[in-house]
């Protein structure tokens, strides 16, 4: 259940749409964000999937010096960015944007998308991944003007999926 807390992230790109629901066209648009976190944050996506990407570092690999059974070394350096094909929707999505305290975005049912993942040595990884929304004209237009800067992102799991981890 992938889950963010008002962490740091670049709004790489806002790409609005018309999308079709019955007869009519309403507004929505794809928000990506590319952000760099600790490889924790994989437990959240997959609980093996951090495994499967780092391990602990040998002799000579860059050591974590606060705790050194850490999973910190790329297992396979050469491997490209890991692409995950899974959608998940029922999303809320809370845009921090800076421009005022009080000034969130909040958007409901968004469906998470097009996870790009790349481990980086010293026990990081470089995530990007897209967020097709509903946004109103308003919004539309404070998601082009934060494009390419960095906001505080909140990503909130569907309520159901809450409700049945308890």
């Amino acid at each position: 259940m992938f889950e963010l807390t008002k962490v740091k992230t670049k709004l790489a790109n806002y790409n609005p749409r018309k999308e079709r629901c019955g007869d009519e066209l309403e507004d929505a648009g794809d928000i990506k964000f590319e952000l760099h976190a600790n490889s924790g944050i994989l437990d959240s996506i997959d609980p093996e999937l951090r495994a499967a990407l780092f391990r602990k570092p040998r002799l000579g690999d860059q050591q974590d010096l606060l705790d050194p059974e850490q999973l910190t070394a790329v297992r396979f350096p050469r491997l490209e960015p890991l692409r995950l094909q899974d959608e998940w929707p029922g999303y809320r999505l809370e845009i921090h944007t800076g421009l005022d305290l009080s000034d969130v975005l909040t958007f409901e049912a968004a469906t998470l998308k097009r996870f790009v993942i790349e481990p980086l040595e010293g026990g990081s990884v470089a995530i990007t991944f897209s967020a097709a929304v509903h946004p109103d004209v308003h919004e539309q237009g404070v998601l082009c003007s934060l494009q390419q800067r960095d906001i505080e992102l909140s990503v909130l799991p569907p309520v159901a999926e809450l409700q049945q981890a308890a």
